[in-house]
Formats: C-alpha cells, structure tokens, sequence
C-alpha cells in the first residue's frame, strides 16, 4: 500500500515565491476597472441625492418690507466650487388678499441670486425649484396675506444717540473717550475711544423695559 503525504492530501503547487508575489500588467488593470466602476456609481449617486452641492449664505431682513438683503458668499453646484462672494437686495410680490404663501430665495448657477413666488393657498407649501440642474435654494420665507411687512417681525433698538436710562442699556465710562458723529451705524453718534483701554461699560441689562 502506498504512503499518502502531506503534500498529496493538500495539493500543494510548487511554485517560486517570486512568482506568487509578481504582480502583473493584466493584475493592475483588472483592479482599475473594479475602482473606476465603484468612483462612478458613487459619483451617480452623488448627483442624484445632490450631496455635494451647498451654498454658504446670508440673509438680512429690512425692516418695514417683505425685502431681504442676501449675501451668497460661496457654493457649490454640479461639483463646480464657486468662491467669489456676491449680494443682491430681493423684493417679495405683493401679498395675496386672501392667502398666504410661501415664497423661495435662490441662487443660480450664473452667480444671481433671484426668488420663487409660491402659490397663495389656506395651506401654502413652498415652490419648487425652477431647474434643479442650474439653482440651489437659500431659504424660504412667508407672505402673510393682506401685509406689506412680516407681522411677526420686530426691530429693537439696542443703543441710540447715548440717551441711556441709568440702569440700562450701557452706562459708559470714559477715561480719555468721547461721544462721536464720525462713524455712526444709525442715528448721529457712536462712542469714540482714543485708544483701547480708555473706556468701559456697565449695566443691567433690559429688554423692553424690564432687567433680564
């Protein structure tokens, strides 16, 4: 009876570990494809969910309008990078006498930024883009019906011409400063400081009247 070896019951292949480390031309192609096939499903998906388009941006309401001063100041679309910062004041349609609405505010691939008037409705729902190809949403905002201005929207003056009540506001204490029309924000007056450390503030803080 013959005798069965190890090498018989594992089939084990005599073969140089030169070769078993080689790695061939037709090796490196039949990996290429495998990752270019997975790149370009990842890619569709990508475009189809829109995971790599956004928009970094800035909207300012004006008071006493339904306008909005909005400041795009990068994004990206259809994997283009869009880095120059631009601005554009938009302005709402009239409100609907009986509905309300809601209404978008885009930007578009040409570097505009523009809105899309919704439909007035009992219940209204935010429009659609235009072309999801070419335009990404910033933000939506409503249209209450028979208005001329947001309803719930409130400017609240923080600071205005140094006439603080004693107690609120800020109580200014000047060691080589002074009240200033140079670069006044609103109003005539700002607080001028001939260096940094020549003033300081102190307060209970009041919101319409009441501490906080």
């Amino acid at each position: 009876m013959a005798k069965i070896t190890y090498d018989d019951k594992v089939k084990i292949k005599d073969i140089p570990v030169a070769e078993i480390n080689k790695f061939t031309a037709a090796n490196a192609t039949e990996v290429k494809t495998v990752v270019n096939g997975l790149d370009d499903n990842i890619n569709a998906i990508s475009n189809q969910l829109g995971v790599d388009d956004f928009v970094d941006a800035t909207w300012q309401w004006i008071p006493g309008t339904y306008s909005y001063f909005v400041t795009v100041k990068k994004f990206r679309l259809n994997g283009i990078l869009y880095l120059t910062p631009f601005s554009e004041t938009i302005t709402a349609d009239a409100a609907d006498a009986t509905f309300d609405r809601t209404d978008a505010i885009v930007v578009n691939e040409n570097e505009t930024i523009t809105k899309i008037t919704g439909t007035p409705s009992a219940i209204p729902s935010p429009p659609d883009l235009i072309d999801f190809e070419t335009q990404l949403l910033i933000t939506h905002f409503d249209v209450t019906a028979a208005t001329t201005a947001p309803p719930q929207a409130e400017q609240i003056q923080v600071f205005d011409e140094d006439l603080q009540e004693v107690g609120g506001e800020w109580n200014m204490v000047y060691t080589s400063g002074s009240v200033s029309t140079e670069q006044a924000s609103s109003g005539t007056k700002s607080i001028k400081l001939i260096n940094k450390q020549s003033a300081f503030a102190n307060s209970t803080v009041k919101y319409i009247g009441s501490n906080l």
